[in-house]
């Protein structure tokens, strides 16, 4: 879609909406919009809520895997209200677990043989964006120490009690990656999408460890405790590193997960853990290039 620029009194540029556009969100003369500079782009938002965000899907042909991702995928890209249709006596279950343990702020609207609806009955803004990103960094953090002395103990039997930590954080990123698809009011949002995206997939890694030594009752040697211990640690400096950014911290992360990865000794009892954890310290690397854009400013402000 392309627009023409229209010059007014030698000054002002001015360009057209697109009808349709206006049409669905009941724009009239002078509303407000909001407009977001980014780079070459403009991102022109509207506060107005009288558009139609709901969505029918028919679920009869699903299994439950194709269901949690189809209900997890909707939650996120930012429709307030889900409407299921070809219900399975089976399918109830996994909902009541998707709205318990994932769609944060949604409850089940109505529940019949034939139809559910999900419905978002939270306010969602920036602030609460700010304060969930916070919480799933720091449950991911318990996860990870809580887990690391259940297993230096050999305490088997509370690991699982654990996946709830996991589960909050899956809560927490996806609300805070529905929050960013709805395009709540933030710098460099595809930067902060890829920290979220990494940041749940982190919390996978650590239930996988969990549950395989759980099932298994491995007793982990000294050199994977250490190395558990480490990239703990090495999460925990990204952490930091988010949200007080240092280039000079930086630069140990990068010495830190080099010496890490050349450092590994594998021992096949443990080359599960030993593989999730150097996922982990993967996927907190993969955050690397998306911290400095956002704090980009800090090092070029430096010359």
């Amino acid at each position: 879609m392309k627009r023409n620029i229209i010059q007014l009194a030698g000054k002002t540029s001015v360009i057209s909406l697109p009808s349709q556009w206006v049409k669905k969100f009941n724009l009239k003369k002078s509303d407000e919009l909001e407009i977001e500079e980014r780079g070459n782009e403009l991102l022109i938002k509207t506060e107005n809520k009288n558009q139609s965000n709901e969505i029918t899907v028919n679920i009869q042909s699903f299994n439950e895997r194709t269901l949690r991702y189809t209900i997890s995928a909707l939650h996120k890209i930012g429709y307030d209200e889900i409407r299921l249709i070809g219900i399975k006596p089976s399918f109830k279950s996994v909902i009541n677990d998707l709205v318990s343990n994932l769609l944060l702020g949604f409850v089940i609207s109505e529940n019949t043989e034939k139809r559910i609806v999900l419905k978002n009955i939270s306010t969602e803004d920036r602030n609460q964006f700010n304060s969930s990103l916070r919480r799933a960094f720091l449950v991911t953090l318990d996860l990870a120490e809580t887990s690391l002395e259940l297993i230096k103990n050999n305490q088997y039997e509370k690991l699982n009690e654990l996946i709830i930590l996991e589960k909050n954080n899956n809560q927490l990123t996806s609300f805070c990656l529905r929050l960013i698809n709805k395009g709540i009011n933030l710098d460099n949002t595809h930067f902060i999408y890829v920290i979220v995206w990494n940041l749940e997939k982190i919390a996978d890694e650590y239930k996988y460890i969990i549950q395989y030594i759980a099932k298994n009752r491995i007793k982990i040697s000294e050199d994977t405790i250490e190395f558990y211990k480490e990239t703990n640690q090495y999460l925990k400096d990204y952490y930091n590193l988010y949200y007080t950014f240092k280039p000079e911290l930086m630069n140990e992360l990068n010495d830190k997960r080099n010496r890490l990865l050349h450092n590994t000794k594998l021992n096949n009892d443990e080359i599960n853990v030993l593989n999730n954890l150097l996922s982990i310290i993967s996927k907190l690397s993969d955050m690397s290039s998306s911290i400095v854009a956002i704090n980009h400013e800090k090092i070029t402000n430096n010359l």
